[in-house]
């Protein structure tokens, strides 16, 4: 199993970050200043990662895709969702999230070091994240059938009967 992030699992060729792979925490700004760590977001269930950016014409439809996830499963507790603006300067980055509707924390990667750490090979990329950092499902793009496969995902992690629809 290798284990992603920092400059500790750098390799040749593609470091892209995979389903049943590992990953490091990261530390990360949100908007409002506040430092973000995934560790302990991680430590109460489920997190979701996602890295956008505001030249991606997916990332608007992947933001709503999460703002239904996030405040369908908010109740629970046991769910962190937080998207990475990669990049983009911060009028085009908060353009990007009002668009979206976006109502929750956003971090910023504004030099695109995680992106690069985790091998982003375009955006948006999103993973599903377990307790243990263990990335159970990522997805490269938009596709509505994937964003229901992580709801159901984390609604049977949660014991929740009927998952939050997402499309």
């Amino acid at each position: 199993m290798a284990a992603y992030g920092g400059q500790s699992h750098q390799r040749w060729g593609d470091n892209t970050v995979s389903a049943n792979e590992s990953i490091r925490d990261l530390q990360l700004t949100d908007q409002n200043g506040r430092t973000c760590h995934t560790g302990p977001a991680r430590g109460k269930g489920m997190l979701i990662l996602t890295f956008v950016s505001a030249d991606s014409a997916e990332s608007v439809p992947v933001l709503q895709a999460l703002e239904t996830i996030d405040v369908g499963y908010k109740e629970s507790g046991k769910l962190t969702v937080w998207p990475i603006v990669v990049g983009s300067d911060d009028s085009k980055a908060a353009e990007l999230i009002a668009s979206a509707g976006w109502t929750c924390s956003v971090l910023r990667d504004r030099d695109g070091y995680h992106a690069m750490s985790y091998g982003i090979p375009s955006t948006p990329c999103t993973f599903l994240v377990d307790k243990a950092g263990i990335v159970q499902r990522r997805v490269l793009g938009y596709r509505p059938d994937a964003f229901e496969d992580i709801s159901a995902r984390f609604a049977a992690f949660a014991e929740i009967e009927t998952p939050v629809a997402v499309g």
